[in-house]
């Protein structure tokens, strides 16, 4: 099933005293490389859901895939009471680059992960090398509020709310693989909300049970804007050419920040990485 062999990739649990938990993570890549990819997940996925399109990419890499709070196997606090945006996912990143100690990083991610990505090097300058982002989420001009309720897609959640948890064998493996998406029938059967059972029902990889789950709503565009303005790094954001969560227009972006590189590709939705993964492999491949 996963491009990359299980055997090759390192599960880990990563303490973040100053968060109030551990963060989990995957690691996959060159044993003797340091890690200088760090890819963040869309909102109800996990970061295992990227394993098989980012293995190439391990080739030449070593990549740490972090579940962002609330997700996965990752155990900080997720009570969404009181919690209105994504800063704190930005806060568990920079935490995470701080106690690895990582400097010279690409920072990458899907829709939410994207973003988070965004925040989290405006904040970190001297970490990151560049970022690459797929379908983050920044408002349109004119936009007042955080994302008028939308959710990590257009319009509406990527995943279910709820899934029946599996029956039999390991429930944490089961919310590990959480939402299975490997390729772009995948994510058409979970945007209509019908996903294959592959070796029985499958885990909810947006909420732990007893967790709780993240916002849905994104940091305002002001926030955003702010953040990519900030940031000297080269920034690469690849957009999708229906429904993308990219609302501020290209000349928008471009007048926050001259010399962005900007992409959008035909014939794709806001599941870019799933229906894309050659573009995924050849943007992050260094």
């Amino acid at each position: 099933m996963w491009g990359c062999p299980l055997a090759e990739v390192l599960t880990r649990r990563i303490e973040l005293p100053a968060r109030g938990g551990a963060i989990a993570a995957y690691e996959i890549g060159p044993a003797d490389r340091p890690i200088d990819l760090v890819f963040s997940h869309a909102n109800g996925f996990n970061a295992r859901t990227y394993l098989s399109i980012l293995a190439p990419v391990a080739a030449t890499r070593r990549i740490l895939l972090p579940d962002i709070r609330g997700h996965g196997r990752t155990a900080l606090p997720a009570d969404p009471a009181g919690r209105a945006d994504w800063t704190d996912a930005r806060d568990d990143l920079l935490a995470l680059l701080d106690v690895l100690d990582l400097g010279d990083v690409t920072l990458a991610g899907h829709s939410m992960g994207a973003t988070v990505s965004l925040l989290a090097a405006a904040e970190a300058p001297a970490r990151v090398r560049d970022l690459v982002l797929f379908e983050p989420v920044i408002m349109p001009a004119g936009a007042t509020g955080g994302a008028g309720r939308l959710a990590d897609g257009p319009g509406h959640a990527e995943a279910p709310r709820r899934l029946r948890q599996p029956r039999g064998g390991d429930p944490g493996l089961y919310r590990a693989r959480g939402l299975p998406v490997l390729d772009a029938a995948d994510a058409r059967r979970l945007r209509r909300r019908r996903l294959p059972r592959r070796g029985g029902r499958v885990g909810d990889a947006r909420r732990r049970p007893g967790v709780g789950s993240i916002p849905t709503t994104s940091p305002r565009r002001t926030t955003c804007g702010g953040a990519l303005s900030a940031i000297q790094a080269p920034v690469r954001i690849f957009r999708a050419e229906k429904g993308s969560t990219v609302g501020a227009t290209p000349q928008e972006l471009q007048a926050i920040k001259p010399g962005l590189g900007q992409e959008v590709v035909p014939e794709t939705t806001h599941f870019l990485p799933m229906e894309r993964p050659n573009l995924v492999i050849a943007a992050l491949s260094g």
